[in-house]
């Protein structure tokens, strides 16, 4: 796979195509290559006719020694997070060698999940923003 591209058909003109996102070889975003985060961002940028909760992606790491860090996105749509969510996940088990221990909703539905490395714990969050 090589990108992404999202088409909206026309509502009153089912013929009708708008390429909306392409990071294919030749689209303009293909820059993103196979990231979903800026195509999800684009589809949360469109007009929908409700408002859509703003929510905030967060990672806590925990070392052996007690250290913490934090890290934390920027408040985004939800089709945003929750492709940042996955994203943030897979790199911690594909490429720093994290195994996850188990995922779950919280109250609120939104992903929570805890993963382990030697002794280092990190939890990756979901969660609605105040903004």
């Amino acid at each position: 796979m090589n990108g992404w591209t999202a088409v909206r058909q026309g509502v009153e003109n089912a013929d009708r195509h708008t390429v909306l996102y392409d990071s294919t070889h030749n689209g303009p975003q293909r820059h993103h290559g196979n990231s979903l985060i800026p195509l999800m961002a684009r589809l949360d940028g469109l007009d929908v006719p409700s408002r859509a909760p703003r929510l905030i992606v967060s990672a806590t790491h925990t070392a052996p020694y007690g250290a913490n860090h934090n890290s934390t996105a920027g408040i985004e749509g939800p089709a945003s997070a929750i492709a940042r969510f996955s994203e943030w996940s897979q790199r911690l088990t594909g490429h720093e060698g994290y195994r996850r221990v188990w995922q779950r909703p919280e109250r609120d539905g939104y992903p929570l999940a805890l993963f382990e490395s030697a002794g280092h714990i990190t939890t990756v969050r979901v969660t609605r923003s105040d903004d």
